[in-house]
Order: C-alpha cells, then sequence, then structure tokens
C-alpha cells in the first residue's frame, strides 16, 4: 500500500513538470554557455604612453578573466601590435616607428571599448648646406648653394653685403636652392657673408688685374745740327692675346710662375686673376685659358688664367 501510494505521487509530479511533453527516463539536456560580453569586464594600460620622435617599442597590460576573449586594434598606421586577439589576462607588445616630419602625434591603441592614448614628439628641424663658402672673380656671376631639411622646417637667407644679393630662394619651408649674384668689383678683393637657415656662407671676390705700366719714350739724341730730331713715335700697346691648351713645364714660385701651352711661354704676376683653383694649385697636365698681353719676344703675361684640375694629377 505504501509504494502505490508513493508511485502514485511520483506520476503526479512528473505530470505537472513535463506538461503536454512525454518526458522518459532517458532523455537528458545539458548546455553550457559561454559568458556574455556584458559579463566581461577589461582594464588596459601601456608602458610607456609617450615616445620620442626616434620611436621605440612599448607593452599593453591587458586584464581581464580568463574565459574572456578579446581583440586590439589601433587607429595610427605608425603603431604596431604584436598580437590582435586573445583570451584572458595578456601582454601584448608593440612598436611605435620614427617620426619623420617636425609636427607632434597622437594615437590611440583599444581593445574591447577600453582605449589607451600615446603621443609622440615631433621631429627636430635640422639643417644642412651643400657647402660652406665660395669664390668668384672680379667679373662677378652667379652662385649657389643647397640646403637639405625635413619639410615643414621653416627658413629664410640674408646677405650682409650689398654687392652680393640673394635672387631666389630667400626663404622656404623645406630642402631647397639659394641663388645669388656678386656684382662686378671695380676695388680691392672683398668677403660677403650669408645666413641661411642659421647657417654661415662666405663669399669672397678677387680684385681686378692692375692695369700694366706704359714704356716710356726714350730721350732724343741731340744732333749736331740745329734743326732737332722729330720726336719717335711712340709703340704700340701690345695687342691681348688667348690661348687655351695643356700646361706644361709648369715653374717659378707664385705669384711668379712660368708655364708653356701649345708651344706658347705664359708668364703670371701679382695681378693675374686665377678661376678654378689659387696660383699655387696650378700643375702640368691642368686644362688653362689664359688672356693677356703679347710681349714682341712672344711671350704672354697673363691678365686673367683659367684652368680645371686633371683628375691624374
Amino acid at each position: 500500500m505504501r509504494w502505490r501510494i508513493y508511485y502514485t505521487t511520483l506520476t503526479a509530479v512528473l505530470a505537472i513538470v513535463c506538461g503536454s511533453t512525454a518526458c522518459t527516463s532517458t532523455q537528458t539536456s545539458t548546455a553550457v554557455a559561454a559568458p556574455s560580453l556584458q559579463k566581461c569586464q577589461f582594464q588596459v594600460a601601456t608602458t610607456p604612453s609617450t615616445f620620442t620622435d626616434s620611436g621605440g617599442s612599448g607593452s599593453l597590460a591587458i586584464t581581464t578573466t580568463r574565459d574572456c576573449g578579446w581583440s586590439a586594434s589601433t587607429n595610427a598606421s605608425w603603431v604596431s601590435l604584436a598580437s590582435a586577439n586573445g583570451q584572458g589576462d595578456a601582454t601584448v607588445s608593440y612598436s611605435v616607428a620614427a617620426n619623420a616630419v617636425p609636427i607632434a602625434r597622437n594615437a590611440a591603441i583599444s581593445v574591447e571599448g577600453q582605449s589607451v592614448q600615446l603621443s609622440q614628439a615631433a621631429a627636430p628641424c635640422r639643417y644642412s648646406l651643400s657647402k660652406t663658402s665660395d669664390a668668384i672673380g672680379y667679373a662677378g656671376g652667379q652662385l649657389t648653394v643647397g640646403l637639405t631639411t625635413l619639410t615643414g622646417c621653416a627658413w629664410s637667407a640674408t646677405s650682409d653685403s650689398n654687392w652680393l644679393t640673394i635672387v631666389s630662394g630667400a626663404s622656404g619651408g623645406a630642402s631647397g636652392t639659394i641663388a645669388m649674384n656678386a656684382a662686378p668689383n671695380t676695388g680691392g678683393p672683398r668677403t660677403a657673408n650669408v645666413t641661411i637657415a642659421g647657417q654661415g656662407y662666405t663669399v669672397t671676390q678677387t680684385a681686378p688685374p692692375s692695369a700694366p705700366q706704359p714704356t716710356p719714350s726714350p730721350t732724343p739724341t741731340p744732333t749736331p745740327t740745329p734743326t732737332p730730331s722729330p720726336t719717335p713715335t711712340p709703340p704700340p700697346p701690345s695687342p691681348v692675346a688667348q690661348v687655351s691648351g695643356t700646361a706644361a713645364n709648369v715653374s717659378g714660385r707664385c705669384p711668379n710662375v712660368t708655364f708653356v701651352i701649345s708651344g706658347t711661354t705664359v708668364q703670371t704676376n701679382s695681378g693675374t686673376d686665377f678661376t678654378g683653383g689659387k696660383c699655387s694649385d696650378l700643375s702640368g697636365g691642368d686644362s688653362v685659358n689664359v688672356t693677356g698681353t703679347k710681349e714682341a719676344s712672344g711671350t704672354i703675361d697673363a691678365i686673367t688664367v683659367a684652368f680645371t684640375k686633371n683628375q691624374k694629377s
């Protein structure tokens, strides 16, 4: 009687639980649900958060429960993450590229709605000239010098002498070329200083050659006759001559140097203007163009000597 009452009661309980669905003793159901993103909490931190213009590396600390997955991303192309996905606590390394522009920049690394900020300093403005000095002959002419810097770096160029004027490239905001014009020199040697982006550039200009001294007329010899001798006609000025070729048999000591070009002897003096180098730089085998006055002996007194160094000399 006791077992019958128990069985009846158990049957009633099963009917209430199962309702209209048939239940059997052999049917089971088991389900394990993963934690939702709403249940996963994340904390994100980075070391360091500021970088110099040279860039560097850092680490991102992610704190969460071990069964919570995550993904990481950055909004800047100059930040590279070593890993973009994971689960649970993690440390993710990243790198920051060098900043090549003179402007500071910022970036963010985000992990499941949490983000950390990064900042990087601007690249410093550095300036470099292609040369720091130049020399030009007394006739004057144009000179140029190159400036190298980053785009975005402002600069200006000024001259301290009115005979050397800047004709283009007086200012800029990137690499450029500064062109200058030197006026003809009618006096002694002179020097001008140009300041370009705080860098010094010096130009020296030679003096014009000295004019040759005229040959004095000879004193007429008196004659026994009462009629005086006529004054002799002064000799004509030496003709201007020009010769080009390869220098040979270079001898003497500056400024008085003698050499031979194509069979013609050339001699220099303190008034000779050298271009392409100094008097002491001239040597055999150099290509030379000479302008001067030709003496009766055929020797040329050089006024200007322009030469190009022989690469093998």
